[in-house]
């Protein structure tokens, strides 16, 4: 028990017994009560959340108390991710005059004079491609957060015991060429069927908030925000690079997220 971090202050990861088997589980830490097995089984990680609100069983020694333990884990994990995102879309804009202008082009069409709403995303198909781009160019986080195996399985002929961690290479698949060819260069119109309508099928294959029912809680509300931000600068300003120091887009600061490099930019007004 507790052979990794845990993911939420008053969860951690334990190996516990469940009728016929043994399974690995979210379980509250071990300073904050003594649950019986019995009372969690069959419960995964939205569940037992669920269940520890509810019942009130943690009595918060040592730890936060579990409403603002959740609310930091949403705020803290949205908060640093969208921004860098954001930071990733400007540098990509700058360094690419071209797509802002067709992107610039499309919301005019679609709003007129007005800012853009989210009930406009199905109307811009090339801001949407441009999006998915930013989040498969910028790759933010590399790698996914660790899973673990619950039994002995085979996966494309490699053999993964029960109980291994595994994490996910978003990076890799991202800038798999079988998959988005040329991956290094910033192309949206990958994303465009010939007539110029959102490829759903490809949209898919960009998975920056993970896979399955484990995925990113907060995906849509980042998807809803970049969409906002971008297309609501774009109406606004135009954004150019320094001529004295151009935008570097294939460099990144290092730490956990594959952050843009800062570079000065250059916002003008757009006078209607």
């Amino acid at each position: 028990m507790g052979i990794e971090p845990p993911f939420h202050p008053s969860l951690w990861w334990r190996d516990v017994v469940f009728g016929a088997g043994e399974r690995r589980c979210w379980m509250p830490a071990p300073d904050c009560v003594d649950i019986l097995p019995s009372q969690v089984a069959g419960l995964d990680i939205a569940d037992l959340l669920r269940w520890t609100l509810a019942s009130g069983n943690c009595s918060g020694n040592g730890h936060m108390d579990v409403e603002g333990s959740i609310a930091n884990e949403l705020f803290g994990g949205g908060f640093t991710t969208i921004t860098e995102s954001f930071r990733w879309a400007i540098n990509l804009l700058a360094a690419s005059p071209d797509v802002q202008e067709r992107a610039r082009r499309e919301l005019a069409e679609v709003c007129g004079d007005r800012p853009l709403r989210l009930t406009d995303r199905s109307n811009i198909p090339y801001n949407e491609a441009v999006h998915l781009e930013i989040f498969r160019y910028s790759s933010l986080t590399a790698l996914g957060l660790p899973h673990s195996t619950m039994e002995d399985t085979t996966l494309r002929g490699y053999f993964i015991p029960k109980g291994t961690t595994i994490f996910s290479n978003y990076f890799a698949h991202h800038y798999n060429p079988q998959y988005f060819p040329d991956p290094d260069s910033f192309k949206p119109d990958r994303f465009l069927t010939a007539d110029g309508k959102l490829d759903t099928d490809k949209a898919q294959l960009v998975v920056p908030f993970g896979v399955g029912k484990r995925r990113c809680v907060g995906e849509n509300l980042a998807r809803q925000e970049l969409s906002l931000f971008v297309g609501r600068l774009l109406q606004q300003f135009e954004i150019h690079e320094d001529p004295c120091n151009p935008v570097n887009i294939r460099d990144v600061l290092p730490g956990l997220n594959r952050g843009p490099i800062q570079t000065p930019l250059i916002f003008n007004k757009i006078v209607l």
